[in-house]
């Protein structure tokens, strides 16, 4: 079940951007409905390598490559 709000056990809060109560909702529907809470706590289950390895593939903590004026630098 996807509740309205999530807190995790460092104590940050997430919500979805409107309130609801539980949802009954597959991954998929988590995704599709941009749900925060339900992302949040289905990343839980993800092992740290596995997310961070993901989040790489796609690209987070490179640069673009394509130069635009402004852009600031990757960390």
């Amino acid at each position: 079940m996807v509740p309205y709000q999530y807190t995790v056990p460092n104590g940050q809060t997430f919500k979805d951007s409107h309130e609801h109560g539980e949802l009954g909702l597959t991954l998929t529907g988590i995704l599709s409905e941009s749900s925060n809470t339900g992302t949040v706590m289905v990343g839980q289950n993800v092992p740290r390598q596995v997310r961070y390895d993901y989040l790489a593939k796609f690209g987070f903590g490179s640069t673009t490559g394509i130069g635009l004026r402004g852009r600031a630098p990757a960390c």
